[in-house]
């Protein structure tokens, strides 16, 4: 009969006031945190299916979504016990210093071709999948801050289509200003040279603007690697670690078991106390 008694007391008082508190308190704690992008060191290539982004000076307590799966185009945290079969990337270089021929030009980083011209002071990223696809041709004004812009045309009864576009130097992008028959004869345009460049990784790291709700990039790097051909803008990156619980709590578990034996009575019968110890 003792025996019995205390297979029912015991399960009781362990979810108790004082031993249900510390149960709570002594739980490991997930923490999550944002830590800034401000350069990547280098690219490796894990297992043909992953690329890792080893970015410097982060707190080594926390675990990082560093890996990018390059059959999914999605961040994870990476697997540390990979350590066979990793491929280090060529190292990523300053868009500053990257060249194409000599050349800058508008670069298409979902697609092997650009447009190059020594009329082109910076290189101009954009996306070759648009409303009307891949540029039929590109010419470059002088100054090199307008363009005009060729695409095929988009249906057999119409005609090819051709924008005059001028150069927005806050975000590094041209923006469609008239139709290509308005524009002045009196300027002078060239004509750009397409050319096939090998697969990149192109890394833009980038600042919220205070003024705008588009990204301001910050730098922008690219690993010529003849495997990979994608781009990624990164301003920050989540991390997360562990926190274990003080060490100390754990001897409070016998006065706190003690206490609830003693006021099991207490906390069972009287009302509220003992409905919000039990739940």
């Amino acid at each position: 009969m003792k025996i019995k008694k205390i297979l029912i007391v015991f399960p009781i008082f362990i979810y108790s006031c004082m031993t249900m508190r510390l149960n709570y308190l002594t739980i490991p704690e997930l923490v999550t945190k944002q830590f800034e992008v401000k350069e990547i060191a280098e690219l490796s290539d894990l297992n043909n299916q992953t690329i890792r982004f080893d970015v410097p000076n982060l707190d080594q307590a926390y675990d990082y979504q560093n890996c990018l799966s390059t059959k999914y185009f999605s961040f994870s945290y990476c697997d540390k016990t990979i350590k066979e079969n990793i491929l280090r990337l060529p190292k990523l270089s300053n868009d500053e210093y990257y060249y194409i021929g000599g050349r800058k030009g508008f670069i298409y980083f979902n697609n092997e071709y650009a447009f190059v011209h020594g009329k082109m002071s910076q290189n101009i990223y954009e996306d070759g999948y648009l409303q009307f696809g891949f540029p039929k041709s590109i010419s470059i004004s002088d100054d090199g801050l307008s363009r005009l812009v060729t695409y095929n045309k988009p249906r057999k009864d119409l005609d090819d289509v051709c924008y005059h576009e001028i150069l927005n130097k806050s975000y590094d992008r041209y923006e469609f200003k008239q139709d290509c028959d308005k524009v002045k004869k009196t300027l002078k345009f060239h004509s750009m040279q397409r050319v096939k460049i090998p697969k990149t990784i192109y890394i833009f790291i980038h600042e919220k603007s205070p003024r705008s709700f588009e990204p301001l990039i910050k730098q922008r790097m690219v690993s010529v690697n003849g495997k990979y051909n994608f781009l990624i803008e990164l301003s920050t990156i989540t991390g997360e670690r562990t926190e274990k619980p003080n060490i100390l709590l754990y001897l409070l578990y016998p006065p706190a078991f003690i206490f609830d034996i003693i006021t099991f009575p207490i906390q069972i019968f009287v009302v509220p106390f003992g409905k919000n110890a039990l739940g």
